[in-house]
């Protein structure tokens, strides 16, 4: 194997990887309280700073420095996104803190491939300045109507954010 072509297979796996890290990013997002801004942050620096670092191996494998730039936001920036998410959800105090919080807006979303007449209900809250979606299963939907209140659980991750653990809906 040529070294030009193993480079070209070394970042098209990056890339995948990447962009494989970066949606499991978005699913510990919907469980963590965290700015967007922070995870934005984390991914198009690292993106930028690794695009600064490697852009002479890349512009010899792939040409322009727009693609090589997208190329590291979604492989590097994308990996660092989820490893700063990660430790923080995975790694935690332990200690539940439980919060009593009203509903703000419910809503529905389509079930997924194959199942979108069964909607899931959404609700959103208010939690010190955070406006979350916490998204339930299709067979709660009629608890998810009648309530007018969720009983959330979080933890403190290891990074200071906090988790969500546990939710339920009441009356």
């Amino acid at each position: 194997m040529k070294r030009e072509e193993f480079w070209n297979e070394f970042y098209m796996f990056m890339w995948l990887m990447g962009s494989i890290l970066l949606v499991l990013s978005f699913q510990i997002y919907n469980k963590t309280f965290i700015h967007i801004y922070i995870p934005i942050l984390i991914l198009f620096t690292t993106g930028f700073l690794t695009h600064l670092l490697s852009k002479k191996r890349y512009n010899t494998t792939y040409l322009g420095n727009i693609f090589s730039l997208s190329q590291h936001i979604f492989s590097w920036g994308s990996i660092a996104c989820y490893l700063f998410m990660a430790i923080n959800f995975y790694y935690n105090d332990g200690k539940l803190i439980t919060h009593n919080l009203g509903i703000k807006e419910k809503n529905s979303i389509s079930g997924g491939k194959g199942q979108a007449s069964k909607r899931k209900p959404i609700i959103r809250i208010n939690y010190q300045g955070f406006s979350k979606k916490l998204v339930f299963r299709y067979e709660e939907t009629y608890l998810v109507k009648i309530a007018d209140s969720v009983k959330i659980n979080l933890n403190k991750g290891v990074l200071g954010f906090e988790v969500i653990d546990t939710y339920v809906v009441y009356n």
